[in-house]
């Protein structure tokens, strides 16, 4: 037993005091306790947050400030635990409001997310715990509620109510809810009081709305669960009543629908359960009237109808009576009632109503006495809807009241009286009866007073109708009577029953059978007439042949008249009947005058010819007033009777006849009371039709609307199949007519059993189509044996009148329609039927002129029914036959032609051609139509091979049947799929442009046919693809007349299969030999071919299939074949500068594809000569790459020499054009990374190369930093369409390549590096520097020569002026005056001559100058390819710390030096040899690059073995701190520097051992660059604004500043000596502004630097900032303005520790604040200011006084 300080330590244990246990427990709900453990903080943050905004997008409401708050980075590191009481219930709120939000969608997988990151981060598995419970209580059977509960810190020992729960939890089983029925049972219903104070208060958390939107499955659980304490009746006791009453109570009067409907089920199951006291109704009741809401008033009063019709109530109280009258004028209560008094029992509620309203009707004093009788007249207006026991209650209440003389003198009551009365009769005599025996004189008045006496008078009338009296026969003695009569004999009694056997009855028939049959007729002898029928029947046809005609029709007559009655029909025996007159010989005027009704009025009666008639016996026996029911009777009789016979007479008045019988049913209300005497007449015409001896018939003797008609209204299944069975034998006689009619009955539903449309429905339907195209087809009019052309020709016929109506058939019924057709018409001719069904789709189409009607055409309804019915139909043949069936659809279509009509058919194929013209007349069609038909076609053959079904049924065959199956159609589908190429490109090509129309649709049918030409190669298996692709190469290479454009297919055709994870290799069978077998000839195409386009599209085409074998083929160790590939690939791509670039291209993928798959020795001997190949193309694609900036020319693009940009362009070089380079240049690349993934250590020679190439590819195509994260595939494929060269024009495609080459480098040996590191940057730099000096050298010389030009145009101006001056004087002197003007003239236009070239000379100067300066823009680029070389070196280092960290580090130690003379050092002169401002930035990330790569040596070296390096650096520079030394010693004191801080920010502390010498520079440098302080002559570095020297000046000393800056952050380094050294120096730097950037300097790097000097030396900080503030004494305003402004940033830094130095600054401030500068004063001001925010405005005021 536990003792009193155990519990009080039980209580102690809170949620809070949990999570501050030492060992941190794990919950997670979505990983397993292992993951969890790995959770991070920031990883769970990531999740909540990756959930939340999937949840923002699913509900709007989660983006609200809770969730921001609770989701912000801020509460990554959110301990809960430390929160006191005020903010863990502020949090509280925000986490409940949210899992309210969150409930609805539990079973999303956010929502799950947003929960993950709460527990995590808010630890809601503990202080939360019965809020999650709760909250997701109705996901009680899910998954994740189980995975929630079991997470939960909850203590279920102290919570009885929710103890139940345990025995789910370990095992994760979701809890039945019959389990938490049971436990709220149990719990004296505490869950239900749980669940109701959860809802409450999740209604002031979120509202009431958006609980009713969002939570209905809440309310749902609500009522269920509430519904289960009902199960068991003998439970439901006044305890648990006195529980639920509230809840129900509270339900009712909600203001949430959801709750109120929840409660009327309560109380509706609760009334049906039990039978509950006269108070707890009263209470129901009440309850319900008084609270009704206008959106739940029906459900209310008909819950109220359900508590008066199970429970007794006797009365409503009358205040419930009141509200009820004063209801709400949005409540039409009484409309309501009689809503409910159409569909329910409504006399229990109105009984007591209208007692209740007489009783208020009579207190006059009452307001409500007018509602009252209101009431009263409203509930009785509507006699219709009430029952004889209302009428009879509400009489008797009326009459009653009027007795006692309350009469309800109202006009509408005293109609309503009547209108009861009248109606219900019987009922007021009744009460007229009972009240009359009380008083009948007031009963009387009341009468009166109501004007009912006509309806007493009426009441009292009433006529007994006597019961009908019943006769019976006796009956002849039986056997049995007799042999259990005592009174006989045996004699007698074997006598009798000798007598009563049938044999002794059994009498030879002699005689006449119908004669005596006619007289035993007349005396009713029925066993007789048997008899004489079973004779008749025995005789057969040739009794009845040898009779008169007369006589035989007069007998049938009797029968017919006999039989016909229903009494007459017991006689007779229909069977003997029908036997019997089986073969009598009728007249089909007879038959039809049988079924004919006489009277003088019926269309069915047939017309009578002119002429004498002969009488007719029918009319005068059965008469003109026949009734209907009579004629139905012996229409019935006489069908059945010739149904029985084997061949009914027949003729068109027959026909007539029996067709107006049923059109006489389908005219009934009521047709399915007739459903058998249409059976009857359909099945007598359909034997009619089938055997209608010498009746001609025709489409007007079939009257098919009838039969349409009846399917469409008929629910009789047997009936339907009879109409579709008739349609059948129609369509023997009328095809056309029953075509016609019948695709109505497939495309329109009708109101019958065919708008069901079940199994068995459809397949009636699917049969009837099958008979009807397999009749039509094959029947043959009249001769013995249709040709195959005539049954094309009828199948044409109908399948156009079936695409009539086609579109119109529902598209349930497509499927089954079209296979029905395939079957019928069989496989050669199904596309016959799907090609009539396109052309009579675009036979309706019309081009419209508005683009969104035209776009909404394009995939019509139309079309997709005319679609679904082509696929399906061709979906019934097996796979094989359905290929045969496009190929004959393709085959069509290149017969149909182009634009133009063919030429003249030969002979040969004129019946074909006629055929075709049947199909699709494109004499009769318009341009557009024709066109549309063609792409239609082509679509749908497009469509057919997408199928599913096609595709799963070919891989339902083995290897074995698939090549004895579709080989012989694979050569048929190569074939086609080229001719159907070659038509569409051969028709593109021949558009001119001059319709743009026609240019764009055979540019879009062009496209379309290549789609299915690529379907129909593809859809091949592996096994048929090999064969195929092996005949048709070996016919190439033996028979040269083939064309290349079929092997150009086959080798497509190949690359697919073979891309497919070597799909012909592995699934099919093919094996190795025969794969080296397709290599072998494959080898004969891989030649240096420069002039047949044919050939060299075979060359590309042949070399990527090669790539492909050589990848899927296993790896060979030496291979005759493989390695003639090899040497056929190496000696053409040497010429790789004669021939096309993709073809190169392609070839040098092959060799790298060999290279990597084969280790063979001829791959090891091509190797060298390949990679230096290589290295040339690329060599020369860097080169081309600089001259396309300024070279390219409009003709050199691929697009711009064609004429036609409609064409379709195919993707592949088309001989000889060199259009760009980026394919080479991928390609090359790929091969010298292939060469150092496999032979690295045979090409050593070439690494330098590499690695120069490399660089400068990445200083062109992107920064090297780039490449670091780059992992991406080239976005070129390897086969797209015709082109089979990997990477065109792609950057990330270079990209890809250089990484790979990359990752290659850094697997070399370290050993090998440097020598050729020390090249790459001996080169890269070199090279550069002497082209810039050659380029500077050039414009000089072209400035020069600009000079001397303009000098000579000059000259020449004044030439020309000197000429005019004497021609003056030649006019003056007037001496041959002609002669002289023409030699002037003659010398002037000379001098114009000169003056134009000097312009185009000065023109041709100034391109020169603008090539020369994209030429500078271009060799400037070394700062990249240089970062790129030690990025590269950077990556070395790491990936080889990373494999072999001893070894590298060995390694390092021994080549240390060599790094930093020969590689470092070097690359660092760069800055002194770059001498543009514009590349000012670019030499700072040159450093940085190189830096890195010295910070990665310092990673994996000890300090003392680091040492040497900077020392190395250090000594490197130092001789620059001379003044006198040349200008590019005294720029590496900036590397040094830079090298300093990069070193300190890679290495913080550990950096500080390196510093000594270098913090020493640092202050040389600040002191020697102050150029306020020293000469210049003095000066280390200084220059002019804006130039390189200026802003070399500025980094060096912000450089030096940060060296100090970093140094001063430790004390154990800064020392008061360091402290000291820097001082004065640091101080003197805010009067240098003569230097650029000093205000920035100062406030960026200068105060940092004080403040750190000021820390690690607190003791002489006064003395310091004493030494700043007389800065503010300088009589030059820059330096005081300045000094202010480092002081207020100074200031800022300090805070509140400025304090004790405040008399310093005092004195200094209280002299500026009137300095004589407005803008020192400005600044002083903002000092003080800011002063006067940290301590107030008191200690200024005591200051100044």
């Amino acid at each position: 037993m536990a003792t009193s300080l155990t519990s009080q330590l039980e209580n102690l244990r809170t949620s809070a005091a949990r999570q501050l246990t030492v060992e941190k427990r794990h919950v997670s709900l979505l990983f397993d306790r292992k993951e969890a453990g790995k959770l991070t903080n920031e990883t769970a943050h990531r999740i909540g947050v990756a959930g939340l905004e999937q949840m923002k997008r699913i509900d709007p409401i989660f983006d609200t400030e809770i969730e921001n708050d609770l989701f912000s980075e801020e509460r990554v590191d959110f301990v809960r635990s430390m929160l006191e009481k005020d903010a863990n219930d502020a949090l509280n709120k925000q986490i409940e409001k949210l899992l309210l939000e969150l409930s609805p969608y539990l079973h999303h997988f956010p929502c799950q997310q947003v929960l993950e990151y709460l527990i995590h981060t808010y630890q809601i598995y503990a202080f939360n715990a019965e809020t999650l419970l709760l909250t997701f209580l109705p996901f009680h059977e899910t998954k994740v509620y189980s995975r929630l509960l079991r997470i939960l810190d909850f203590d279920w020992k102290r919570s009885k109510e929710w103890q139940f729960m345990q025995q789910f939890l370990k095992s994760e089983t979701p809890i039945p809810f019959a389990s938490i029925a049971k436990a709220t049972l149990a719990s004296k219903h505490s869950i239900i009081s749980c669940i109701t104070d959860h809802i409450r208060k999740a209604v002031d958390i979120v509202g009431s709305d958006y609980l009713e939107i969002k939570h209905p499955i809440l309310f749902n659980f609500h009522a269920k669960l509430l519904l289960s304490m009902f199960n068991d009746p003998e439970k439901v006791d006044e305890m648990m009543l006195a529980k639920l009453m509230p809840f129900i109570e509270n339900g009712v009067k909600s203001p949430m629908k959801s709750f109120r409907y929840s409660a009327l089920v309560v109380i509706s199951q609760l009334v049906l359960t039990v039978k509950l006291k006269e108070e707890v109704l009263n209470s129901l009741c009440k309850l319900l009237i008084t609270k009704l809401r206008a959106d739940t008033a029906p459900a209310s009063i008909s819950t109220l109808m359900v508590v008066f019709q199970q429970q007794n109530v006797q009365n409503l109280s009358k205040n419930t009576l009141k509200k009820l009258l004063r209801h709400d004028e949005s409540i039409d209560v009484w409309k309501i009632l009689k809503d409910l008094a159409e569909r329910t029992d409504t006399t229990k509620f109105y009984n007591v109503l209208w007692a209740e309203l007489v009783t208020l009707s009579r207190d006059s004093e009452s307001e409500e006495q007018a509602l009252a009788i209101a009431a009263l007249v409203e509930t009785s207006d509507d006699a219709t809807l009430l029952t004889s026991e209302q009428a009879e209650t509400f009489l008797k209440l009326i009459l009653t009241e009027g007795m006692e003389q309350n009469l309800m003198d109202k006009k509408k009551m005293k109609a309503n009286i009547r209108m009861i009365g009248l109606r219900f009769a019987k009922e007021f005599d009744t009460v007229y009866e009972e009240l009359k025996a009380k008083d009948k004189k007031a009963l009387k008045n009341v009468i009166k007073e109501y004007q009912l006496e006509d309806i007493v008078q009426l009441a009292t009338e009433a006529v007994a109708v006597p019961p009908p009296t019943t006769t019976s026969e006796s009956s002849a003695t039986s056997p049995t009577e007799i042999a259990t009569n005592p009174k006989l004999t045996a004699a007698e009694k074997a006598q009798l029953l000798a007598n009563s056997s049938e044999f002794s009855k059994r009498e030879v028939f002699s005689g006449d059978p119908i004669k005596e049959a006619m007289k035993w007729l007349n005396g009713e002898k029925w066993s007789k007439v048997e008899w004489a029928l079973n004779e008749m029947a025995q005789r057969g046809e040739k009794y009845f042949s040898k009779k008169v005609e007369d006589d035989v029709e007069q007998f049938v007559l009797e029968i017919v008249k006999i039989c016909a009655k229903s009494d007459g029909a017991k006689n007779m025996e229909s069977g003997s009947v029908k036997a019997a007159l089986a073969g009598a010989n009728l007249s089909p005027q007879f038959v039809a005058d049988l079924l004919t009704k006489f009277d003088g009025i019926s269309e069915s009666a047939p017309k009578r010819s002119k002429g004498p008639q002969k009488k007719n016996i029918v009319e005068k026996t059965f008469g003109t007033d026949e009734s209907w029911e009579d004629f139905n009777q012996r229409v019935v009789f006489v069908l059945d009777l010739l149904n029985a016979r084997q061949m009914i007479p027949s003729s068109d008045k027959v026909l007539a006849a029996i067709f107006a019988l049923v059109k006489q049913v389908n005219s009934k209300s009521d047709i399915e009371s007739s459903s058998y005497q249409q059976h009857l007449a359909v099945n007598a015409i359909r034997k009619i039709l089938e055997n209608p001896g010498k009746t001609k018939i025709g489409s007007s003797e079939v009257d098919m609307d009838c039969v349409i008609e009846t399917m469409r209204s008929t629910h009789n299944h047997h009936l339907l199949r009879d109409c579709l069975r008739l349609i059948v034998a129609a369509a023997k006689h009328t095809p056309n007519s029953v075509v016609k009619h019948v695709m109505s009955v497939f495309t329109f539903m009708g109101n019958g059993m065919l708008r069901k449309d079940n199994e068995l429905t459809l397949s009636i339907v699917e049969k009837t189509v099958e008979s009807l195209f397999s009749t039509i087809i094959n029947h043959s009019g009249g001769q013995v044996v249709l040709t195959k052309q005539q049954q094309t020709e009828k199948l044409i016929e109908l399948a156009r009148l079936f695409a009539a109506s086609a579109v119109d058939i529902p598209a349930h019924r497509r499927a089954r329609i079209a296979q029905a057709i395939a079957r019928a018409v069989g496989a050669e001719n199904a596309s016959t039927v799907v090609l009539v069904l396109v052309s009579s789709f675009c036979a309706r189409w019309q081009r419209s002129t508005d683009a969104a009607a035209q776009e909404a055409m394009k995939r019509g309804s139309d079309q997709d029914a005319y679609d679904d019915l082509a696929i399906e139909l061709l979906s019934a043949l097996n796979p094989f036959e359905q290929l045969s069936s496009v190929l004959e659809m393709c085959e069509y279509v290149r017969r149909l032609g182009g634009d133009k009509p063919p030429s003249t058919t030969p002979k040969s194929t004129v019946t074909k051609k006629d055929l075709d013209t049947m199909i699709f007349d494109r004499a009769a069609q318009t341009l557009p139509r024709i066109r549309h038909f063609r792409y239609v076609v082509v679509t749908l053959i497009s469509r057919i091979f997408s199928n599913r079904v096609l595709i799963e049924r070919l891989a339902a065959y083995d290897d074995e049947e698939l090549l004895k199956n579709a080989l012989p159609l694979g050569k048929r589908l190569i074939e086609c799929s080229v001719e159907l190429d070659e038509f569409a490109n051969k028709e593109a090509n021949a558009q001119d442009g001059s319709d743009p129309q026609a240019q764009r649709y055979w540019v879009a049918f062009a496209s379309r046919t290549e789609v299915v030409s690529e379907k129909l190669r593809h859809l091949l298996p592996g096994g048929v693809a090999a064969r195929l692709i092996a005949d048709v190469l070996q016919e190439c290479v033996n028979d040269k007349k083939l064309s290349y454009k079929m092997c150009e297919k086959v080798l497509q055709l190949a690359n697919i299969k073979l891309g497919h994870d070597g799909y012909l290799f592995s699934d099919s069978g093919i094996n190795e030999k025969e794969l080296i077998t397709l290599a072998q000839a494959l080898n004969k195409f891989i030649v240096a071919e420069t002039k047949s386009e044919e050939k060299m599209r075979m060359c590309q085409n042949s070399a990527y299939t090669l790539k492909l074998i050589a990848k899927n083929l296993p790896s060979q160790s030496e291979s005759q074949v493989l390695a003639d590939t090899m040497q056929r690939c190496v000696g053409i791509v040497s010429q790789y500068q004669k021939l096309d670039e993709n073809l190169t291209g392609n070839v040098l993928l092959l060799a790298g594809e060999l290279i990597r798959s084969h280790n063979m020795r001829s791959t090891i001997h091509h190797a060298t000569s390949l990679l230096k190949t290589c290295l040339a193309t690329v060599q020369e694609c860097i080169i081309r790459f600089s001259k396309s900036q300024f070279d390219a020319s409009p003709g050199s693009s691929v697009a711009g020499g064609r004429a036609n940009r409609g064409h379709r362009i195919r993707q592949q070089s088309l001989g000889g054009n060199k259009f760009g380079s980026d394919t080479l240049l991928i390609c090359s690349l790929t091969c010298i990374q292939r060469v150092f993934d496999q032979f690295a250590s045979f090409v050593v020679e070439s690494t330098g190369d590499v690695i120069i190439r490399y660089c400068r590819l990445i200083s062109r195509f992107g920064d090297p930093s780039e490449l670091l994260s780059l992992n991406q595939p080239s976005s070129s494929n390897a086969y797209q369409g015709g082109s089979q060269t990997s990477g065109f024009g792609s950057k990330s495609g270079i990209h890809h390549r250089l990484s790979l080459i990359r990752r290659a480098l850094l697997s070399i040996e370290l050993r090998v590096i440097p020598a050729h590191v020390v090249k790459a940057v001996g080169e890269l730099k070199t090279e550069k520097i002497l082209k810039i000096q050659i380029l500077i050298l050039k414009i000089r010389k072209i400035q020069v020569l600009k000079i001397l030009k303009i000098q000579i145009l000059k000259i020449q101006i004044l030439k020309i002026q000197i000429l005019k001056i004497q021609i003056l004087k030649i006019q003056i002197l007037k001496i041959q005056i002609l002669k002289i003007l023409i030699l002037i003239q003659i010398q002037i236009l000379k001098i114009q001559i000169q003056i134009l070239k000097i312009q185009i000379q000065i023109l041709k100067i100034q391109i020169l100058i603008l090539k020369i300066h994209i030429q500078i823009l271009e060799i400037l680029k070394i700062q990249k390819a240089l970062s790129a070389l030690f990025n590269l070196l950077t990556g070395y280092i790491e990936t080889q710390h990373q494999q072999k960290p001893d070894a590298l580090r060995k390694a390092v130690v021994q080549l240390r030096r060599t790094f930093v003379t020969e590689i470092i050092t070097p690359s660092l002169e760069f800055r002194s040899q770059q001498r543009q401002a514009e590349q000012f930035e670019n030499v700072e990330k040159l450093e940085h690059t190189v830096f890195n790569f010295v910070v990665s040596i310092a990673s994996i070296l000890s300090e003392v073995e680091f040492r040497p390096v900077v020392n190395e650096l250090v000594a490197w520079a130092e001789p620059g701190l001379d003044t006198k030394s040349e200008l590019s010693a005294r720029l590496r004191l900036v590397s040094l520097l830079h090298f300093a801080n990069d070193l300190y920010a890679a290495f913080n502390s550990l950096a500080l051992p390196y510093f000594g010498r270098i913090l020493e520079v640092a202050v040389m440098v600040l002191k020697k660059c102050n150029a306020t302080l020293i000469g210049p002559e003095e000066l280390l570095l200084s220059g002019k604004r804006g130039s390189i020297e200026a802003l070399e000046t500025d980094l060096a000393l912000t450089l030096a500043i940060d060296v100090i800056s970093n140094s001063a952050r430790h004390r154990d380094f800064f020392t008061i000596d360091r402290c000291q050294l820097v001082t004065d120096v640091i101080v003197d730097e805010l009067v240098n502004t003569k230097v650029e950037g000093h205000e920035k300097r100062c406030s960026d790097h200068l105060v940092p630097a004080i403040y750190r000097i000021g820390n690690a030396d607190p003791d002489n900080f006064p003395e310091l900032l004493n030494k700043i503030m007389l800065k503010t004494r300088d009589s030059r305003p820059k330096i005081r303005y300045r000094a202010l402004i480092v002081l207020e940033l100074l200031i800022k830094e300090i805070g509140d520790g400025v304090q004790p130095h405040l008399s310093i600054l005092l004195p200094f401030l209280n002299e500026l604040i009137e300095d004589e500068n407005k803008q020192v004063e400005a600044q002083c001001q903002k000092v003080i200011n800011s002063l006067q925010h940290k301590f107030g405005e008191t200690f200024w005021s005591g200051s100044s006084a």
